[in-house]
């Protein structure tokens, strides 16, 4: 438990010539009181100390949230201590590193050693021995209930900030009272279902996949049955089997056809240049020198040695223009057969996919566009049925959910109706009606009095929940600040401080107008008093904010 506090802020007398620090403000288990004067004086310190209480359970809104305390007292430190197991553990945290806590010796000399302020609040979680789903913070923030905080409304007993919702504040108080366990699974469940259906409702929002309605969907249908009988019609036009094919196949054998086209007219144009070359293919078979020899004959004087070489000399042009058109034939011939390959090629491949080989292209592309207007339209009610059944699957997985939430809300209703009504009858007798707490439902709670809405009524009944929940769970600490006792009577606060005081977890109060309780009280009071504040240099930091 926190067993003390100081700081070199809080003084006495600031404004004198010689100031006093405040000695260190020791804490004890039950109820520990910050006493404010006889008239009721305001500025003194009172809430600012209980947020000092806060801010060294790791509450951040001690120094962030005060403007005054910015303004008059500016960034410093605090010292406390926790007391585990008889061990001390001291610790210094500065307003101005509010988010490192650093150790220290017995002394409050810092040491090297420093932890986040995550790390803190997990350490006193694991030191408070906190069983719940909660972290530490989320567990005893709303208990905390301080005069600058945002948790003070007596109507709203669960809200701990003030845009938390009915559905937040019902699931932490589930978790605080260990009645979460039965409801995560189911929650956990419900909320994946509900995240796939906004997920796929973002994809039809940006138009990632296609959108429509139910009035689409049935349009859809009926257009696509329009679609299948064109289909039909045209297969009646085509060859036997055109049914079978998908707009996929097809296409593709469209685009086999048009290769086909291609490369058997390409194969035409070569054989019209293999047989333009046999055309001018030389004749070298042909005896040159005997046709020279009957020339002479008539030509007694011609030159046969002359003509016969230059008929050589035309020989081996012959030869070589034989071998060019030789070699070009082959390649030609080479080409052939490549694309003749390639057209065996498409043809098995075009067998493969169907026997259908008459089918004209134009008859394929009309298909191939029925059959893909089909697809999309299908798709489009595909995503519609998906969506339906996502939506339907979210729906029943959030009513089981709210079945078991409202499993455990009865039983918690049970178990702090019945404590509120004890501790109702401690304080108030037997004649005098009781707080109820009840869950409408997962999303919403009521907490009234009945035949009483004064602000008196609701105020004790806040203060009602508050001891039973601490009662009744692993919740370490609560804190009450004199708003909210202001508003009970005399009597009342007796038996309140009675409940209090027998508490073995720590409680901590301020209140002022100590004469005008009853003796009892004023006894109670000065038993557990830990600070006592007043006007005129006794305020928390020696002075009051608001003397100009």
């Amino acid at each position: 438990m926190l067993i003390e506090i100081r700081s070199n802020a809080f003084k006495i007398n600031t404004k004198s010539k010689f100031p006093i620090v405040r000695p260190t403000i020791f804490l004890h288990k039950g109820l520990n009181i910050v006493n404010g004067s006889d008239t009721g004086t305001n500025s003194i310190g009172k809430s600012n100390f209980l947020m000092c209480i806060d801010f060294c359970f790791g509450g951040d809104d001690y120094y962030s949230k005060s403007k005054p305390l910015q303004q008059n007292i500016g960034d410093h430190e605090i010292e406390f201590a926790f007391k585990f197991d008889n061990i001390v553990y001291r610790f210094c945290r500065s307003t101005k590193t509010h988010d490192i806590i650093t150790k220290c010796d017995k002394n409050y000399i810092k040491t090297d050693e420093k932890m986040s302020i995550n790390d803190f609040t997990k350490w006193l979680n694991i030191m408070y021995k906190n069983n719940t789903l909660l972290s530490f913070r989320s567990m005893i923030n709303l208990y905390l209930r301080i005069y600058s905080k945002e948790n003070l409304n007596e109507t709203l007993p669960l809200r701990s900030f003030k845009d938390q919702t009915d559905a937040m504040s019902i699931e932490t108080i589930l978790k605080l009272f260990n009645l979460y366990d039965e409801i995560k699974s189911s929650a956990e469940i419900a909320k994946e279902a509900s995240n796939k259906k906004a997920a796929f409702s973002d994809a039809q929002k940006y138009q990632y996949i296609p959108k429509i309605t139910k009035t689409k969907r049935d349009q859809n249908a009926k257009h696509i049955v329009e679609l299948e009988n064109q289909k039909i019609e045209l297969a009646k036009k085509s060859e036997k089997g055109l049914l079978d094919l998908n707009s996929s196949q097809a296409e593709l054998i469209s685009i086999i056809k048009s290769k086909l086209t291609n490369f058997r007219r390409q194969r035409g144009k070569l054989f019209d240049q293999l047989d333009s070359i046999k055309k001018d293919k030389p004749d070298t078979n042909s005896s040159l020198e005997n046709d020279f020899s009957i020339l002479s004959q008539y030509f007694p004087n011609v030159n046969i040695k002359r003509l016969t070489e230059v008929e050589e000399f035309h020989k081996d042009i012959t030869k070589i223009m034989g071998k060019q058109l030789k070699e070009t034939e082959q390649k030609l011939w080479n080409l052939i057969n490549l694309l003749t390959i390639q057209i065996k090629n498409l043809e098995s491949q075009q067998e493969s996919i169907t026997n259908i080989k008459s089918v004209s292209k134009v008859v394929l592309d009309e298909y191939s566009l029925l059959d893909r207007e089909i697809q999309s339209l299908l798709l489009e009610n595909e995503k519609y049925e998906l969506l339906v059944k996502l939506t339907s699957d979210s729906k029943l997985k959030n009513d089981q959910l709210i079945k078991d939430t409202m499993t455990q809300a009865r039983k918690l209703e049970k178990l702090l109706n019945d404590k509120m009504i004890e501790i109702n009858t401690m304080i108030f007798g037997k004649n005098v009606n009781h707080p109820n707490f009840k869950i409408e439902t997962p999303k919403h709670y009521s907490f009234y009095t009945d035949n009483d809405d004064g602000t008196g009524t609701n105020f004790k009944g806040l203060i009602t929940m508050d001891l039973a929940t601490l009662e009744l769970t692993t919740l370490p600490v609560l804190a009450h600040d004199s708003v909210i006792l202001k508003q009970i009577s005399n009597e009342s606060i007796e038996k309140i401080f009675e409940i209090y005081s027998s508490s073995e977890k720590q409680i901590f109060i301020a209140i002022d107008k100590e004469t005008s309780y009853t003796d009892k009280t004023i006894k109670l009071i000065e038993n557990n008093e830990v600070l006592r504040l007043s006007s005129g240099g006794n305020e928390l930091y020696g002075f009051d904010f608001s003397e100009k």
